[in-house]
This record gives C-alpha cells, structure tokens and sequence, in this order.
C-alpha cells in the first residue's frame, strides 16, 4: 500500500491578458451569465483549472495515458483513481475585487454578405481583462509513483510559466488569455521531523511561507506561433450598440482595464480576426476551401447530432493604442429626392490610427501545405489592403499594413508577394523544427 511521503504547494498569480468568459448557466441578464461567488465576485473554478491543466499537459506529451490516469486520477465505470494533484479556484486578489469590470459582449455569425445567420445572434457577460487572480495547486507524494509525479508537477510550472494556457469560452478566439505575474512553491518532505512540524503549522494564504522558483519553459512541438506588429489605416468599425440617447448610436469595441479606469480601450476581437481569415482562406482555397476551413476552423453541424469540431487555430483579441476616437455622423441619401432617407442619420464612434498585434497559434503535428498556403496568402492580402476586418470596410474601413513578424521589423515596406513567401518560410521552418 503506497503511502503519502510529502506535500508539495504552487501559488501562482495572473492577470488577465484578455476578457474571459465563465458561465454560470444562467441567462437572467444575457444570454451566458458570467459565475460569480457569493458575493457577486467572478472567480475560476478549481475543476476548469485542472481541465486545462491535465489537457496542457497531455498536448506537451510529456508521458503516456497510464501514468497520466496515475497522477491526474481517473474514472472508468466502476474502476476510479483519485488525482494526487489537487487544484483551488482562482479569486480576484487585492483592490481588484472593488474594480473589476462585466461588460457585455454581443456575438453573431455572418454569411459572406455579412449579414446575420438565422438563430446566430447571442450576447454574454465577459470580465474584462487586467484583473489579477491567486490559485493554488497541491500535490500530495506518493511512494510508488513519486518519480512520475514530479515530472508531470514541474511540466505543471513550465506550462503556466509559458503562458500557454487559456480559459474558459472562445478560447481559441482570444478570450481568457493570462500574463503570470508569479509563481511560487512550498515543499515538505515527511521523512524529516522538522518538515512534518512545519506542515502542520502550514497555511498556504500566508505569503511569507513561499518561496520563488525557477522555471524551465519547455520547448512544446506541434505549435506554429506567428506574432504579426499591425499599423491600423484609417479607421476600425467593430460596432457595440447602444439605447443610450447621449451615447452614439455605434460605437467602436472597447474593454476597460482597472489600471485605466478612464479609458476606453479599443479592441478587434479574435471572432473578427476568425471571421475575416476563415472566409478569405476559403476563397483563396476555391472548391476544396470549405473543407479545408472546417477542418482548421473548426465546424458546427446544425440540425441532426449537432456534431462540433474544436478549432486548431487560435487568433487573439488586439488592443489598439496611439489612435484617436472620433465621432461622424453618417446618413443615407434618397437617390430620387436628394433627401436624408428615413430612418438612415445615425451617429458612430469609431477608432483612427494606432497599432495593434495579432497572434496566431495554430496546435498540430504538422500544417497541410495548401491550408499553410493559403493562410500566407491571406496575411499578405491583409498587408495588401485586399483584406479588411469589421464592418464598413466598402468605406475602407478596417485596413491594417504588417510591420513586424516575429519580432523582425522593417516589414512595413516589403511587398504582399514578399511577405507571403517569408510567412511560408516561417511555417516550414517551425514544421521542420516540430519534426
């Protein structure tokens, strides 16, 4: 019979890097209600954190499906296994439980008019992001497996360490992205007596028990990262609709961080980013196009079994800085009286200028040649002005030019064709290097 010969203790802190979507399965306010505690405070539930953690640790191929039931524990009909890693919620630590911020987000699929799908049209409550989180992790050595253990424990440190992870809804369209801010551990091994005391005396919210690590990031395979510098030209037109008669009647989208709690911060949510790329690949594609955006994109299958296939490719959300707002006032003209037309004066708030940044992340073994062609093709035609992002953009609106790709600048100036050769490179490379 195994027997308990240690505890180990992580306390990692994190903030949000982009809005994140916990729902709570209620619809009073929205359509998906963000989970909050009894005290109204969003958090992250333990049991989503060790669904992330084990599905992160399983794509990092660190060891084989027994040893990860061993460790992370199982169920199979009446055979079951407790995990010996243990994961707490995540909760708002310090000033930012009296700060943080639920906006409301509205969501829709469009045709390739851009206009609504039938029964596509939904909204939900998001936390914005900047607020900081504290969890925990405890592990609990076992002699008989302690060597697995402690090589999926420090696998645990390196995966959060590289910011890899994600959480919650629409992950993979650039929701619940965080930055770690720290990560600390606490270890006790029982075969020493002064151990055992100082177990006993634990209490792991103290911050004096701690102490700081250091990690290893792992080199994780079958990750193709393409992290694209935008300058945005001219104007952006994500709308966000508001019954307000002060307000405009379309404003741009925006998040509010608690760290500037005055400024509206305006976004390109990684849907648009989807929505945008997904139909210019299946053009590009031409009649094997649905199917290759299917397969990449993920699908949907209405009516029937409803069978849902995940999305390999993930966009960010993009904030944007050193632009300017700008309200216009817009109206449709009546062709044969010359006059305003009924109903169309409205007026908008939209963005100008500024610079933002893309990452795309695409999780496989290796990238079929005509999809990693085809997704080339289309940052070049974004780079172009052939691509645009939003609404609006008959009236050039949403145009963006490259600037930097992985962290090489002066791209700014390289022609389309250039940039869809480098961005082939980079996919060939980073292929050759998963291999």
């Amino acid at each position: 019979m195994s027997r308990i010969t240690g505890k180990k203790y992580l306390r990692i802190e994190f903030s949000l890097a982009s809005p994140l979507i916990i729902g709570c399965g209620k619809n009073e306010n929205t359509d998906n209600d963000v989970l909050t505690n009894n005290l109204g405070i969003p958090y992250i539930p333990g049991t989503a954190i060790a669904g992330v953690i084990r599905s992160s640790v399983e794509d990092a191929g660190v060891d084989d499906d027994s040893d990860m039931d061993k460790v992370f524990g199982f169920i199979d009909g009446e055979k079951s296994r407790e995990s010996s890693i243990l994961f707490y919620d995540a909760n708002i630590v310090g000033s930012d439980r009296e700060r943080f911020n639920i906006s409301i987000r509205d969501s829709v699929a469009l045709d390739e008019y851009k206009t609504a799908k039938d029964g596509a049209k939904f909204d939900m409550e998001v936390l914005e992001p900047g607020v900081s989180f504290v969890t925990y992790a405890e592990l609990n050595e076992d002699d008989d497996i302690k060597d697995r253990q402690g090589m999926f424990w420090e696998a645990i440190k390196s995966i959060w360490k590289a910011e890899i992870i994600t959480f919650g809804g629409k992950s993979t369209r650039g929701m619940g992205a965080v930055k770690v801010n720290s990560i600390k551990e606490a270890t006790f091994d029982f075969s020493e007596k002064e151990d055992i005391k100082k177990w006993l005396k634990f209490n792991m919210y103290e911050d004096n028990v701690w102490e700081d690590v250091t990690v290893e990031t792992r080199e994780s395979s079958g990750i193709y990262v393409l992290d694209l510098k935008l300058k945005l030209l001219g104007g952006i037109s994500i709308r966000r609709y508001s019954t307000n008669v002060e307000e405009a009647d379309y404003e741009q989208l925006t998040v509010m961080s608690p760290d500037k709690e005055d400024e509206d911060i305006p976004v390109v949510p990684g849907t648009s980013w989807a929505g945008a790329f997904r139909h210019r690949i299946e053009e590009l594609a031409g009649g094997s196009g649905k199917a290759l955006t299917d397969e990449w994109f993920g699908k949907v299958e209405t009516g029937g079994n409803g069978n849902k296939t995940r999305s390999r490719i993930t966009f960010s959300e993009s904030q944007i800085s050193g632009g300017a707002f700008k309200e216009i006032t817009r109206n449709a003209i009546d062709r044969f009286t010359g006059g305003a037309a009924d109903g169309a004066l409205y007026t908008e708030k939209t963005y100008y200028g500024g610079d933002t940044e893309l990452k795309i992340v695409i999780k496989s073994d290796s990238i079929d040649e005509n999809f990693g062609n085809a997704l080339a093709a289309a940052i070049a035609d974004l780079h172009g002005g052939y691509l645009a992002v939003g609404g609006l953009t008959a009236v050039g609106r949403g145009l963006f030019k490259v600037t930097a790709v992985n962290g090489a600048n002066n791209i700014e100036e390289i022609s389309a064709e250039e940039l869809y050769k480098k961005i082939c490179g980079i996919l060939s490379e980073a292929g050759r290097e998963a291999d």
